[in-house]
């Protein structure tokens, strides 16, 4: 999956799950009001509905939600790296 396609179901999860108007790709989500710390709970609910990972709380940094872009990025590397998407407490079986 391209990082493109990962930005355009990230913006559906925007307009569609946490009914916001879907950002411009490169627009910082916490300056421009679109995220707090609410919502970004439930952000990453939704991404990790949608593409299928669990991320432990000692892998969260918040710069990777500062826009569509990053969060792309974030999301595409829990999806190429299966290893990531594990966590840091768990192995693999």
């Amino acid at each position: 999956m391209s990082t493109k396609d990962i930005q355009d179901r990230i913006s559906l999860i925007f307009s569609q799950k946490l009914n916001l108007e879907a950002p411009a790709h490169d627009s910082d989500l916490f300056k421009n009001g679109t995220l707090d710390s609410l919502t970004l709970v439930d952000l990453l609910a939704e991404l990790e509905t949608e593409f299928g990972f669990h991320l432990q709380p000692d892998q969260l940094v918040v710069e990777e939600f500062r826009s569509l872009e990053s969060l792309a990025r974030f999301v595409n590397r829990f999806l190429t790296e299966p290893e990531a998407a594990l966590g840091t407490h768990q192995t693999a079986s």
